[in-house]
């Protein structure tokens, strides 16, 4: 395998401590092996830690979310519902903390921006639906889908998120700028509002 490319249905074949030695070294991911007996928790551990392991953890992590992003704003894939999920997981992997995201698109689904629009704390975030709008206009949306974690791992929307959602389907409208969806992240789980009928 060290000398051959790896491809990403090759890589969803292989076990965990074959990923592993592959990111880490067979050095390095041996010794956090036999010291935690688990590679999840050898993975934590890395992340949680500092040195050559936990940075290189950290950044493929950061490379996987560009990489999902590139895909995302490549106006010939955003046809697919799947991108933008695996964008958004890759994007709220390892926040603590509550994100609000926007993303907006023209009249062929293409991605004009993709802005943190807001950043709350564990249980909350302030969204400011004037605020939404007037980017929108800013970069000539045409649509819109939102998006935010929940880092109680929770994926249901709560009556918050329902009325907020409400809020900017109302202050979007009267720009003629439609909310496409609404989604819902919680670990590598993650709900849509349009697929839920809710919009």
């Amino acid at each position: 395998m060290r000398n051959r490319a790896l491809h990403q249905d090759t890589a969803r074949q292989l076990q965990d401590t074959e990923l592993a030695q592959i990111l880490l070294g067979s050095a390095a991911s041996a010794m956090l092996l036999r010291r935690t007996g688990s590679v999840m928790r050898a993975m934590r551990d890395a992340l949680q830690g500092h040195g050559p392991s936990q940075r290189r953890l950290v950044a493929a992590m950061e490379l996987a979310r560009r990489c999902a992003l590139a895909q995302l704003t490549d106006r010939q894939r955003l046809s697919s519902p799947a991108a933008v999920r695996d964008y958004l997981v890759q994007h709220y992997n390892g926040l603590a903390y509550e994100t609000f995201l926007a993303i907006y698109l023209d009249s062929q689904h293409g991605v004009l921006a993709v802005d943190e629009a807001f950043r709350g704390t564990l249980t909350q975030t302030s969204v400011y639906p004037r605020e939404i709008a007037r980017r929108a206009l800013e970069v000539g949306a045409a649509g819109a889908i939102f998006s935010h974690q929940h880092p109680s791992g929770v994926e249901t929307p709560s009556e918050a998120d329902r009325v907020l959602t409400r809020e900017l389907q109302k202050a979007l409208r009267v720009l003629d700028i439609t909310v496409i969806d609404h989604i819902i992240v919680a670990g590598p789980r993650s709900v849509s509002f349009a697929e839920l009928g809710m919009l």
